[in-house]
């Protein structure tokens, strides 16, 4: 390490100590501005619905939301994962099916989509679930959220 480098937080440090009553003042002062300036900041930024384009996030949004016959505008996806057993075994289907008639009688969900191979991981031990909201846009699709883990929980408890 340089030898001004240790000098120079050296001092630094000593500065602050002998000032350390000021220094808390300005830093409560600051945290207390934060905290109002920061009001209301969770509504504005809830829901992220810019896509930058040509990035890998958007290609999948895009293939997500028109890639499937009945293509849905808001969705959220359920995945179901079981490390000792694969897509083949019947207890994995049963589960996969009992989520998805779960999620069908949310009023949130407007439709569940789960027969299609390309939802499942080549190694057969994890099973997507794509589920159409009800949900006009992506801010209402967000607090649709808790709905949709209610629903699909207890069936793959």
């Amino acid at each position: 390490m340089d030898a001004w480098l240790p000098r120079a937080l050296d001092a630094l440090a000593r500065r602050i100590f002998r000032a350390r009553w000021a220094v808390l003042l300005v830093v409560a002062l600051l945290v207390a501005v934060s905290a109002w300036a920061g009001v209301g900041v969770e509504r504005k930024l809830y829901g992220s619905v810019v896509q930058i384009p040509g990035t890998p996030s958007e290609h999948v949004a895009t293939r997500l939301r028109t890639g499937f016959s009945g293509a849905f505008g808001e969705l959220a996806v359920v995945a179901v994962t079981a490390p000792a057993l694969t897509w083949e075994a019947p207890p994995f289907q049963a589960a996969v099916a009992a989520a998805a008639e779960a999620l069908r009688r949310s009023p949130a969900v407007a439709r569940v989509l789960t027969d299609d191979a390309r939802l499942r991981s080549a190694d057969g031990h994890t099973a997507l679930i794509l589920v159409g909201l009800t949900a006009p846009s992506a801010q209402e699709a967000e607090k649709a959220t808790p709905l949709v883990r209610a629903a699909a929980n207890p069936a793959l408890e």
